[in-house]
């Protein structure tokens, strides 16, 4: 079984990828061992309880949406194997010595155990595919609204551009009033001060 590489900070997310490799990691020595079948079911169980922890985490940022889509998709395969396993092994052991009154008794005692052990594999592999799609709806779901953050940032970001801009272009404006109003304010004194040294010339004549 292929080991994933956790994220460095203890959280959330680390603490159910932990959870589910411990699950798997058990249900494979289990497998080694030749385990009872129910003991098998049990850790089936606890493995897929685990997978759809990890799968309906809510991811808080777009690296964590990476993480989570790796991690349920490896674990996900490496479970897949392990019921793969669990079935060759149950198939591989050997049966029990028992007596028949009849060929019928014998036959129809195989094909009740067969049809029970395919029976717990295919219902772990139906249980597989419904985490599979799950987890693609959710992770699905999550990327769009990093997706429309995203755009909203960017948004915002355009927003203060403009802002900014308008707001130069008016301290731009408001200066070049100023300046219009000096001009005009020194044109109307000197055009008092001319007519005052007119008056008094006139008047010393």
């Amino acid at each position: 079984m292929e080991s994933l590489k956790s994220p460095l900070n203890d959280n959330e997310l680390e603490l159910r990828i932990r959870m589910v490799q411990e699950a798997l990691r058990k249900l494979e020595n289990a497998i080694a061992e030749q385990e009872k079948i129910d003991t098998l079911n049990e850790l089936c169980e606890e493995t897929e309880a685990c997978l759809k922890s990890l799968s309906s985490y809510q991811a808080k940022t777009s690296k964590e949406t990476r993480e989570q889509k790796t991690a349920v998709g490896q674990f996900t395969s490496n479970f897949d194997n392990l019921v793969s396993n669990v079935e060759k092994s149950l198939n591989n052991r050997p049966k029990p010595v028992q007596t028949y009154d009849s060929f019928e008794n014998l036959e129809s005692h195989i094909i009740r155990h067969t049809a029970e052990e395919s029976k717990v594999v295919q219902q772990k592999m139906v249980i597989v595919g419904e985490i599979m799609k799950d987890c693609s709806e959710m992770i699905g779901t999550q990327g769009q609204i990093l997706d429309r953050i995203d755009v909203e940032v960017q948004n915002a970001k355009k927003n203060t551009e403009k802002g900014v801009t308008e707001l130069e272009k008016t301290d731009l404006r408001q200066r070049r009033k100023k300046s219009c109003c000096w001009i005009i304010m020194i044109a109307a004194l000197g055009f008092l001060v001319g007519i005052v040294v007119v008056v008094v010339m006139i008047s010393k004549k």
